[in-house]
């Protein structure tokens, strides 16, 4: 059999499952500053939510790692989804001031499943020069379903968010049967290894730090570019909810175009680039925009321009996350499933930092979680570019 035919078809159906996969965990987004206020709870709810997805995929990612080094990866996904549909039926149909918390932390432990697998093996099956191009085409599907997810989930919440909840249901459902049937794991297992529980553990980081100093630098600026990012991501559909009161359709449609153009980023912009700079070159330029750009919408006083750049920001900062897990990728070379693992749970700690503090300083004022985001866009530029100076060149 020709190997590298078999992984191209397998690599079409893990687009195939994670569009599908990825409708289903974006629908409920834009209607959840309705839900919210339904059970009255406090503004910095809404951050204190996404903070408790984001730091229970921090301690469940280094398991799921270890999973897929010793399991496979198609197990992992379909438990993933498993859990995460159980935490979205609590968190929908139970709501009260702790079954929400406890809903995000049982839907964030189990989707991290999903992620750290479907990465790690589209990496396994990926030759290192096709790398970035594939991350790009992978986020790009993801892009698709959060897109179609957004729109569809702000539509149907219009009258009742649960409505959106139970659609939501059945997509979920369709996920775990699409990875069931269409999924067939070809990636390499360690048979000689044994399972064990794992949660984040800094002995793996020291070891990181101490045979692959890029990579290291690489997994400290996750935390400060997902900052960055969630600080935005977690305050926009609250934005649009709470300040301009306008309907879930609005927020389904700013959600869907984030997703618009993310898909335009990574199947033409970053193939294109790739050829021609690194992508660590990328993320400096794309940092050092997302960043600058956000802070000019912010504090100016012309809307045309603040509108302008927002857009600028929107479109730059959907190339940050496929350069990122390039730059992972393309300076490891053992234990990828581990270090995968470590890439999620930094991203995870960054997600929650950003949620919680945009959730708090949203009532000081609606700009700071934005001002917030390009600030730390811009410091990890200049982490990188100091690194550069340090090391006379990127090794």
């Amino acid at each position: 059999m020709n190997t590298k035919s078999y992984n191209d078809k397998n690599f079409y159906k893990i687009i195939l499952i994670n569009i599908i996969v990825l409708i289903s965990l974006s629908m409920v987004h834009p209607v959840t500053p309705k839900l919210i206020h339904s059970v009255s709870l406090p503004t910095f709810y809404f951050g204190l939510l996404y903070g408790c997805l984001n730091i229970s995929m921090f301690l469940a990612s280094p398991t799921f790692g270890s999973i897929c080094d010793l399991y496979g990866k198609k197990i992992p996904m379909v438990i993933g989804v498993l859990g995460y549909t159980i935490g979205q039926i609590i968190f929908g149909f139970f709501p009260n001031k702790f079954s929400v918390l406890i809903a995000r932390i049982i839907s964030g432990t189990f989707v991290s499943g999903y992620y750290v697998s479907s990465i790690s093996y589209v990496s396994s099956i990926t030759s290192s020069n096709q790398k970035l191009k594939r991350f790009a085409y992978l986020n790009a599907s993801g892009s698709l379903g959060i897109a179609i997810g957004s729109f569809l989930g702000g539509y149907l919440g219009t009258n009742d968010y649960r409505l959106t909840f139970v659609v939501q249901l059945f997509f979920c459902i369709l996920s775990m049967l699409s990875i069931l049937f269409l999924f067939k794991d070809n990636s390499i297992r360690n048979e000689n290894a044994k399972f064990s529980f794992k949660v984040f553990n800094f002995k793996d980081f020291k070891k990181v730090s101490k045979s692959n100093k890029f990579v290291f630098i690489v997994l400290i600026l996750f935390i400060l570019t997902f900052l960055g990012v969630q600080s935005y991501t977690s305050t926009i559909s609250y934005y649009v909810e709470d300040i301009l009161k306008l309907p879930t359709t609005v927020n389904g449609l700013i959600l869907g175009s984030t997703g618009v153009f993310t898909i335009i980023t990574n199947l033409f912009v970053i193939p294109f680039a790739n050829k021609r700079f690194s992508s660590k070159t990328l993320y400096l330029f794309s940092t050092i925009v997302s960043g600058g750009s956000i802070i000019i919408s912010m504090i100016s006083g012309n809307q045309i321009l603040s509108t302008v750049f927002l857009l600028i920001f929107i479109i730059t900062h959907t190339l940050i996350a496929p350069i990122m897990q390039a730059m992972i990728i393309e300076n490891s070379r053992n234990n990828q499933g581990e270090i995968l693992g470590l890439q999620n749970g930094f991203k995870a700690i960054g997600s929650f930092i950003g949620s919680i503090l945009s959730g708090v300083i949203f009532d000081m004022c609606f700009k700071l979680p934005f001002l917030i985001s390009g600030i730390s866009f811009i410091i990890c530029f200049a982490i990188l570019i100091l690194y550069q100076i340090k090391n006379k060149g990127f090794n």
